[in-house]
Protein backbone atom coordinates (compact mmCIF):
# COMPACT_ATOMS: atom_id res chain seq x y z
CA UNK A 1 0.00 0.00 0.00
CA UNK A 2 2.90 2.34 0.48
CA UNK A 3 3.55 3.34 -3.08
CA UNK A 4 -0.35 4.25 -3.48
CA UNK A 5 -0.40 6.01 0.16
CA UNK A 6 3.31 8.22 -1.41
CA UNK A 7 1.33 9.01 -4.75
CA UNK A 8 -2.01 9.68 -2.91
CA UNK A 9 -0.38 11.84 -0.43
CA UNK A 10 1.48 13.94 -2.86
CA UNK A 11 -1.87 14.79 -4.65
CA UNK A 12 -2.80 16.00 -0.93
CA UNK A 13 0.09 18.13 -0.54
CA UNK A 14 -0.36 19.66 -3.79
CA UNK A 15 -3.32 20.45 -3.37
CA UNK A 16 -3.01 22.31 -0.18
CA UNK A 17 -0.13 24.07 -2.34
CA UNK A 18 -1.08 24.91 -5.54
CA UNK A 19 -4.35 26.50 -7.20
CA UNK A 20 -5.46 23.28 -9.19
CA UNK A 21 -8.65 23.33 -10.83
CA UNK A 22 -9.87 19.50 -9.75
CA UNK A 23 -13.29 20.27 -11.92
CA UNK A 24 -11.17 20.47 -14.68
CA UNK A 25 -8.57 17.24 -13.69
CA UNK A 26 -11.34 15.30 -13.10
CA UNK A 27 -13.36 15.51 -16.64
CA UNK A 28 -10.12 15.04 -18.11
CA UNK A 29 -9.50 11.56 -16.04
CA UNK A 30 -13.38 10.95 -16.68
CA UNK A 31 -13.27 11.88 -20.66
CA UNK A 32 -9.85 10.56 -21.81
CA UNK A 33 -7.54 8.77 -19.31
CA UNK A 34 -10.24 6.51 -17.51
CA UNK A 35 -11.52 5.08 -20.82
CA UNK A 36 -7.92 4.85 -22.40
CA UNK A 37 -7.23 2.71 -19.76
CA UNK A 38 -10.65 0.54 -19.80
CA UNK A 39 -10.13 -0.02 -23.98
CA UNK A 40 -6.15 -0.82 -23.33
CA UNK A 41 -7.08 -3.42 -20.61
CA UNK A 42 -9.30 -4.85 -22.41
CA UNK A 43 -7.43 -5.00 -25.82
CA UNK A 44 -4.05 -6.45 -24.58
CA UNK A 45 -5.82 -9.11 -21.24
CA UNK A 46 -4.58 -12.65 -21.67
CA UNK A 47 -7.83 -14.52 -19.97
CA UNK A 48 -9.32 -17.27 -21.49
CA UNK A 49 -13.12 -16.14 -22.22
CA UNK A 50 -14.26 -18.80 -19.49
CA UNK A 51 -12.10 -17.09 -16.74
CA UNK A 52 -13.34 -13.64 -17.68
CA UNK A 53 -16.88 -14.98 -17.61
CA UNK A 54 -16.14 -16.65 -14.09
CA UNK A 55 -14.62 -13.05 -12.97
CA UNK A 56 -17.80 -11.37 -13.98
CA UNK A 57 -20.32 -13.84 -12.83
CA UNK A 58 -18.34 -13.64 -9.05
CA UNK A 59 -18.03 -9.99 -9.22
CA UNK A 60 -22.15 -9.63 -10.22
CA UNK A 61 -22.85 -11.79 -7.17
CA UNK A 62 -20.83 -10.38 -4.76
CA UNK A 63 -22.58 -7.03 -5.77
CA UNK A 64 -25.81 -8.26 -5.56
CA UNK A 65 -25.19 -9.66 -2.40
CA UNK A 66 -24.12 -6.56 -1.02
CA UNK A 67 -26.70 -4.71 -2.18
CA UNK A 68 -29.36 -6.77 -0.05
CA UNK A 69 -27.31 -6.94 2.68
CA UNK A 70 -27.36 -2.81 2.41
CA UNK A 71 -30.85 -3.09 2.08
CA UNK A 72 -31.41 -4.86 5.08
CA UNK A 73 -29.53 -3.03 7.14
CA UNK A 74 -31.02 0.38 6.13
CA UNK A 75 -34.25 -0.84 7.02
CA UNK A 76 -33.12 -2.04 10.08
CA UNK A 77 -31.30 0.82 11.13
CA UNK A 78 -34.15 3.24 9.61
CA UNK A 79 -31.89 5.38 7.28
CA UNK A 80 -33.41 8.04 5.77
CA UNK A 81 -33.35 7.68 1.62
CA UNK A 82 -30.54 9.65 1.27
CA UNK A 83 -28.34 7.86 3.35
CA UNK A 84 -29.55 4.35 2.09
CA UNK A 85 -28.28 5.61 -1.32
CA UNK A 86 -24.80 6.97 0.34
CA UNK A 87 -24.21 3.21 2.16
CA UNK A 88 -25.09 1.54 -1.30
CA UNK A 89 -22.70 3.36 -3.48
CA UNK A 90 -19.54 3.05 -1.19
CA UNK A 91 -20.21 -0.56 -0.30
CA UNK A 92 -21.05 -2.30 -3.43
CA UNK A 93 -18.81 0.30 -5.93
CA UNK A 94 -15.18 -0.82 -4.36
CA UNK A 95 -12.22 0.70 -5.97
CA UNK A 96 -11.39 -1.42 -8.24
CA UNK A 97 -9.12 0.95 -10.89
CA UNK A 98 -6.73 3.26 -9.58
CA UNK A 99 -6.13 1.80 -6.54
CA UNK A 100 -7.38 -2.06 -7.07
CA UNK A 101 -5.31 -2.06 -10.11
CA UNK A 102 -2.13 -0.32 -8.74
CA UNK A 103 -1.88 -3.26 -5.23
CA UNK A 104 -2.57 -5.82 -7.87
CA UNK A 105 0.62 -5.31 -10.05
CA UNK A 106 2.87 -4.54 -6.39
CA UNK A 107 1.21 -7.79 -4.62
CA UNK A 108 1.14 -9.93 -7.25
CA UNK A 109 3.05 -8.87 -10.24
CA UNK A 110 2.18 -8.11 -13.51
CA UNK A 111 0.98 -11.63 -14.62
CA UNK A 112 -2.03 -10.93 -12.28
CA UNK A 113 -2.72 -7.85 -14.12
CA UNK A 114 -5.13 -9.45 -16.76
CA UNK A 115 -7.51 -10.88 -14.18
CA UNK A 116 -7.38 -7.24 -12.34
CA UNK A 117 -8.40 -5.84 -15.63
CA UNK A 118 -11.15 -8.55 -15.74
CA UNK A 119 -12.05 -7.13 -12.11
CA UNK A 120 -11.74 -3.78 -13.21
CA UNK A 121 -13.87 -3.71 -16.56
CA UNK A 122 -16.88 -5.44 -14.27
CA UNK A 123 -16.27 -3.04 -11.99
CA UNK A 124 -16.96 0.19 -14.14
CA UNK A 125 -20.01 -2.00 -15.63
CA UNK A 126 -21.46 -1.42 -12.62
CA UNK A 127 -20.52 1.97 -11.51
CA UNK A 128 -21.06 3.63 -14.61
CA UNK A 129 -24.39 1.20 -15.71
CA UNK A 130 -25.73 1.26 -12.58
CA UNK A 131 -23.90 4.43 -10.65
CA UNK A 132 -25.69 7.08 -12.39
CA UNK A 133 -28.99 5.95 -11.60
CA UNK A 134 -28.61 5.30 -8.25
CA UNK A 135 -26.99 8.22 -6.95
CA UNK A 136 -29.11 10.88 -8.93
CA UNK A 137 -32.30 8.86 -8.41
CA UNK A 138 -33.63 9.44 -11.35
CA UNK A 139 -34.40 5.59 -11.69
CA UNK A 140 -32.28 3.11 -14.59
CA UNK A 141 -33.87 5.02 -17.39
CA UNK A 142 -32.78 8.57 -16.67
CA UNK A 143 -29.24 6.47 -15.50
CA UNK A 144 -29.09 4.83 -18.90
CA UNK A 145 -29.27 8.24 -20.57
CA UNK A 146 -26.70 9.21 -18.26
CA UNK A 147 -24.64 6.11 -18.94
CA UNK A 148 -24.35 6.52 -22.51
CA UNK A 149 -22.82 9.41 -22.72
CA UNK A 150 -20.17 8.76 -20.60
CA UNK A 151 -16.92 6.99 -22.86
CA UNK A 152 -16.30 4.60 -20.48
CA UNK A 153 -18.69 2.47 -21.47
CA UNK A 154 -18.37 2.62 -25.22
CA UNK A 155 -14.32 2.26 -24.55
CA UNK A 156 -15.24 -0.52 -22.61
CA UNK A 157 -17.15 -2.04 -25.46
CA UNK A 158 -14.68 -1.39 -27.98
CA UNK A 159 -11.93 -3.28 -25.61
CA UNK A 160 -14.02 -6.14 -25.42
CA UNK A 161 -14.78 -6.09 -29.33
CA UNK A 162 -11.15 -6.18 -29.98
CA UNK A 163 -10.49 -8.81 -28.06
CA UNK A 164 -13.35 -10.91 -28.47
CA UNK A 165 -12.64 -11.24 -32.46
CA UNK A 166 -8.96 -11.14 -31.94
CA UNK A 167 -8.20 -7.76 -34.36
CA UNK A 168 -5.24 -6.15 -33.95
CA UNK A 169 -4.41 -2.41 -33.82
CA UNK A 170 -1.94 -0.90 -36.07
CA UNK A 171 1.13 -0.54 -34.00
CA UNK A 172 1.54 2.94 -33.23
CA UNK A 173 -2.33 3.51 -32.46
CA UNK A 174 -1.85 0.42 -29.86
CA UNK A 175 1.23 2.31 -28.49
CA UNK A 176 -0.39 5.26 -28.20
CA UNK A 177 -3.30 3.63 -26.62
CA UNK A 178 -1.14 1.86 -24.47
CA UNK A 179 0.87 5.34 -23.07
CA UNK A 180 -2.72 6.82 -22.65
CA UNK A 181 -3.60 4.44 -20.18
CA UNK A 182 -0.16 4.11 -18.48
CA UNK A 183 -1.01 7.93 -17.22
CA UNK A 184 -4.90 6.87 -15.70
CA UNK A 185 -3.67 5.30 -12.12
CA UNK A 186 -1.09 7.89 -11.66
CA UNK A 187 -3.75 10.77 -12.05
CA UNK A 188 -6.34 9.11 -10.31
CA UNK A 189 -4.35 8.46 -7.54
CA UNK A 190 -3.22 11.97 -7.67
CA UNK A 191 -6.97 13.08 -8.14
CA UNK A 192 -7.95 11.16 -5.13
CA UNK A 193 -5.46 13.06 -3.05
CA UNK A 194 -6.57 16.51 -4.22
CA UNK A 195 -9.92 15.68 -3.44
CA UNK A 196 -8.99 14.12 0.03
CA UNK A 197 -6.61 17.87 0.74
CA UNK A 198 -10.54 19.57 0.03
CA UNK A 199 -12.10 17.86 2.51
CA UNK A 200 -12.60 18.89 5.95
CA UNK A 201 -12.15 15.41 8.44
CA UNK A 202 -14.97 14.60 10.17
CA UNK A 203 -15.78 11.05 11.17
CA UNK A 204 -20.03 10.98 11.98
CA UNK A 205 -21.85 7.15 13.04
CA UNK A 206 -22.57 6.73 9.21
CA UNK A 207 -19.00 7.27 8.15
CA UNK A 208 -18.26 3.82 10.68
CA UNK A 209 -21.81 1.71 9.17
CA UNK A 210 -20.00 2.39 6.11
CA UNK A 211 -16.73 1.35 6.37
CA UNK A 212 -18.06 -1.12 8.70
CA UNK A 213 -20.16 -3.09 5.22
CA UNK A 214 -17.15 -2.13 2.75
CA UNK A 215 -14.33 -3.33 4.86
CA UNK A 216 -16.20 -6.25 6.78
CA UNK A 217 -18.90 -7.32 4.36
CA UNK A 218 -16.89 -7.05 1.45
CA UNK A 219 -14.25 -9.59 1.94
CA UNK A 220 -16.97 -11.99 2.95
Amino acid sequence: MLPIAIIVAIGAIAGKRLPIDISSLTKITLYVFAPALAADSMYRAQVAASAAIRIFLAYSLATLGLYLLVILVARASRQSPESTKSLISTTIFPNVGNMGLSLTVFALGTEALDRGFVTFASGALFVFGLGPALVSGGGLKAGFRTTIRLPMMWALLVGILLRAFTITLPEGLANGLHLLAGAAIPILLITLGLQISRQRFAVLPSDWLATGLRLGAGPV
